[in-house]
Formats: structure tokens, C-alpha cells, sequence
């Protein structure tokens, strides 16, 4: 009903569907999802930590953290998808929006990290290689944004040859970024 431009629509039937089913973590995240759409974060809250308590996915984890994410509750945020990381069987997503939140949390060099670990969790490889084009472009992106950041770093410390050298491994990621077929 959501993609359907039905929000209300998608409200009362999650809303029914949590009441008949109050342990399904499915029925919390449509309602919480609902509300996130429908523009009111602040209901859509607990829905989505009750879904992430009830049984954790990667979908309601991502959900909740893009949440915590908007209201600039990156802490919050982190620690959702850290623990999903965990369980999860699609890590190379969750730790490339873990290294996204790292960088907005101003810790450049462990986003980094975290995108050293997507990339070695990237399940597009030999004959799936051409699937995972929009991934490898994301993330050559990210680590474009963590350099650049980086540099900044590394320029408001006095530190001119770091600021060159990480300025150029920046540029150099974000023309990776931008081939159209990033292999």
C-alpha cells in the first residue's frame, strides 16, 4: 500500500495486523515502516525497535538505523547495525552503512575499515561480478567521502603531506565512483 501511494491504507492494516499478531515482528515493522513513511518518526520509533527485539533482520535493522540516522542519533545508529553485522548474511551492506555512519560521526579512518570489511564480504564475485556493479560504485563513493574527510582531518592538524596524499586517494575513489561499469 505504501509503494501504492496508500499510507493511510498501509497504516490501518499494519495497525490490525500488530493487534491480531502482537509477537510478530513482520506486523511492528509494516506499522513502524508505515509511520516512517507517513512522516511521523517519532511513532515509528518503537515499532521498529520492537520488530528489531522481536526477531532482528537486516531490513528492520536498516530501517531503524536510517531512523536513529535522520534524527542524527548516529550512536544509536551504529550500534543497531553492529549488532545485525552479527547475524547477518548480506554483511557487505550493513558494514558499508556502518562505515557511512562512522563518517558522520567524524571517525573517517575506522569508516575506512569498515569499507576494507564490505568489500572483502562482497558476494559479487566471478561469474556474479556484474551484479555487484552498484555496490563496488557505492562503495568507491564511500571511501571517496572517508578520504575527503580525512584530508580535512588531517589539513585542520598542519599535516600538508597527509592532507595531499589522502586528498589523492580521494579523487582517485571518486572517479572509480563514477565509471559507468565500475568492475
Amino acid at each position: 500500500m505504501i509503494a501504492l501511494g496508500r499510507p493511510e491504507e498501509a497504516l490501518r492494516n499494519a495497525t490490525l495486523a500488530s493487534e491480531i499478531l502482537p509477537e510478530s515482528s513482520d506486523a511492528h515493522f509494516l506499522r513502524g515502516l508505515a509511520l516512517f513513511n507517513d512522516s511521523r518518526p517519532v511513532e515509528a520509533e518503537p515499532e521498529l525497535r520492537v520488530s528489531v527485539g522481536l526477531e532482528p533482520t537486516d531490513l528492520n535493522s536498516q530501517t531503524l538505523a536510517g531512523l536513529y540516522r535522520q534524527q542524527g542519533r548516529l550512536k544509536e545508529a551504529y550500534e543497531v547495525l553492529a549488532n545485525q553485522i552479527q547475524r547477518s548474511y548480506r554483511r557487505h551492506q550493513l558494514l558499508l552503512l556502518k562505515g557511512m555512519v562512522q563518517i558522520d560521526l567524524g571517525l573517517p579512518q575506522e569508516a575506512l575499515n569498515s569499507f576494507n570489511q564490505a568489500e572483502s564480504e562482497d558476494p559479487f564475485t566471478g561469474d556474479a561480478a556484474a551484479m555487484g556493479t552498484a555496490f563496488r560504485s557505492q562503495l568507491a563513493q564511500c571511501r571517496a567521502n572517508a578520504w575527503w574527510k580525512l584530508a580535512s582531518l588531517y589539513e585542520s592538524r598542519g599535516l600538508r603531506s597527509e592532507t595531499t596524499q589522502a586528498r589523492q586517494k580521494a579523487a582517485a575513489f571518486q572517479r572509480l565512483a563514477e565509471l559507468p561499469n565500475h568492475p
